[in-house]
């Protein structure tokens, strides 16, 4: 739908720019952990595809109410937003919403609808000013984040969606449903990282958060460095251990690593969602951050704003590290003095960001684009114009691999072929990758595709889903729908997926000097780990054969004729080689 409908040259904040938001077959149904809902979109960051995802129970809502999916189109004269009731449908008046935060936009507007039961994705001050790192957000603190999606439907002047469903999601064979679910629970059960998430959520546990430190894997003060000596104060243990969490599981999840924190005393006092591993990255070592509590606040502020914690995160250590060396001064900063750890200062910039106001306009279009205008191309962090996810990918470069070749941009489909939850029987993943060769990190990169798209095929949470072998989940998807499909199928309409999505890229523009990330990371880390290690010598084989193992052509980039035509895409072929 994205690529019919949004042509070639179509500015994301066009009212031609389509805002797709898609449910997934195993929504709502018995399947664990079923919540995932996708944003698609033209990204306003990268101009290319933008892909977010989020979770909670808005997903399995709109399965409720009877829809797969919401396709936006067009722009609204006045703030409106859109509420769905089953069968009925109907624009509404946000004016008295809009300027409201997402926490407060979801009390309204549950308030309005008089259904406590109604749930809500909608835009912060970010996504109303048209910052570029812009969310949409859902059920209190979930966020489609990557690819600035908030931006596109602030652009749309739609405020929120809000969502009311009672029928029930039918399934073909529930006896078959039930036996599958059975036994991915009793896999779920034995897995011991199942068992962290659990505890301690994306920011823990203890050993894996210490292997991340020594592994180099925090990224620290703009990747100027690989050692955070605080990392432990990042930690989901040690947020457990001093203060008190309540489970807060999304629809239908067995793991629940959600969760609230309370802060009981002190300036930051009140009770927050519970911070994933992003946000403690984000606000905590790469900022210079080593207060606990007020991590936990900045991530409010950003989910309140509803901008992208790991976008806002690479914006500020950018300008950090441009103060810090005396390149900008308080002055060009309206005042703020930016400097490292300095969350006074990060909370002004926030809300400056959100609201587009002063210094914010410029920081609000992300990081290559401030950096651009600060004249210091070399300290912004980024792939085609989009921060990475918070790991050093120094570190390994089957992480640095997937995240170049990510279809619009470095989101989290790129974090396969680091080896993070890719392992299955099912998909003969290779072994014995170290991590600074570049020994089958292509093939690695293919391959990953796979585990993590086919999740977002499916809709599921990857947390629920760890060492479930893939073919006990498109067995579970066959007996949801009713389509007889094998293994081999699902593996080959992922692989459709990546062919059309890098399809929409190059059609809008993707050229292949644009794979080549930015110069920090291709630059060797000062110290750690990967000291004096660079991948720049090495990138190229690895993507030369990453191509290879796609069938695109090595000196564009393309899908090769033959490689759509064999996937049934034969109406791109034309657009792409005639």
């Amino acid at each position: 739908m994205l690529y019919d409908e949004v042509a070639p040259g179509t500015d994301a904040f066009d009212p031609e720019n389509r805002l797709i938001i898609m449910s997934a077959p195993l929504v709502g149904t018995i399947t664990p952990g079923a919540t995932q809902y996708a944003v698609l979109t033209k990204s306003p960051l990268t101009g290319l595809m933008g892909l977010a995802r989020s979770h909670g129970f808005f997903s399995a809502e709109l399965k409720f109410a009877g829809y797969d999916g919401i396709i936006i189109q067009g722009k609204s004269d006045e703030p409106v937003y859109l509420s769905i009731k089953n069968d009925q449908a109907e624009i509404r008046d946000a004016s008295h919403f809009w300027g409201k935060d997402t926490y407060e936009t979801e009390e309204l507007i549950r308030t309005e609808t008089g259904d406590r039961g109604t749930k809500v994705a909608c835009i912060g001050q970010a996504g109303e000013n048209l910052s570029r790192m812009a969310c949409i957000m859902n059920d209190r603190g979930h966020a489609a984040a990557r690819c600035g999606p908030g931006a596109v439907m602030g652009s749309k002047r739609l405020k929120a969606i809000a969502v009311r469903g009672t029928q029930r999601v039918p399934v073909s064979d529930p006896d078959s449903l039930l036996r599958l679910r059975k036994e991915w629970l009793k896999i779920s059960s034995e897995s011991h990282q199942a068992r962290v998430m659990t505890d301690y959520g994306t920011a823990g546990d203890y050993d894996r958060t210490e292997g991340r430190h020594r592994l180099g894997d925090l990224p620290t003060k703009n990747w100027t460095t690989a050692i955070f000596p605080d990392w432990k104060r990042l930690s989901g243990e040690y947020i457990k251990s001093k203060y008190p969490t309540r489970k807060a599981t999304c629809y239908n999840c067995h793991i629940g690593h959600d969760k609230t924190v309370e802060i009981t005393s002190g300036q930051y006092a009140g009770r927050y969602a519970y911070p994933e591993y992003e946000d403690t990255a984000a606000f905590g070592c790469n900022i210079g951050v080593s207060d606990t509590e007020a991590i936990i606040k900045l991530t409010d502020l950003a989910n309140r704003y509803g901008v992208d914690s790991i976008e806002c995160s690479h914006t500020l250590s950018m300008v950090m590290e441009c103060y810090e060396k005396g390149l900008v001064t308080e002055k060009d900063l309206d005042g703020i003095e930016l400097t490292w750890g300095n969350v006074p200062a990060v909370i002004i910039a926030m809300e400056k960001i959100s609201r587009r106001e002063g210094i914010g306009d410029i920081l609000a279009e992300g990081v290559k684009r401030a950096a651009d205008f600060f004249a210091v191309p070399e300290f912004a962090i980024h792939v085609k114009g989009m921060s990475p996810i918070l790991h050093d990918l120094r570190h390994n470069w089957g992480w640095m691999i997937s995240y170049v070749v990510a279809a619009g941009g470095p989101s989290h489909q790129g974090i396969g072929a680091g080896g993070v939850y890719t392992f299955d029987p099912d998909i003969d993943f290779p072994k014995g990758l170290g991590p600074f060769s570049p020994r089958h990190k292509g093939e690695a990169a293919k391959k990953a595709h796979i585990k993590w798209l086919g999740l977002d095929c499916l809709g599921i949470c990857v947390h629920t889903v760890i060492d479930v072998p893939l073919k006990l989940q498109v067995d579970m998807f066959a007996a949801a729908t009713g389509w007889k499909i094998d293994l081999q199928e699902f593996i080959r309409s992922v692989y459709r997926g990546v062919h059309l999505a890098r399809a929409f890229d190059i059609r809008h523009g993707l050229r292949l000097e644009d794979e080549w990330p930015s110069q920090r990371i291709l630059e060797p880390p000062p110290d750690g780990p990967a000291q004096g290690v660079t991948a720049k010598k090495s990138l190229r084989a690895m993507l030369d054969e990453y191509y290879g193992e796609m069938g695109w052509d090595p000196r564009t980039g393309k899908p090769w004729r033959s490689t759509l035509i064999d996937f049934g895409l034969e109406d791109v072929a034309r657009d792409l080689w005639e």
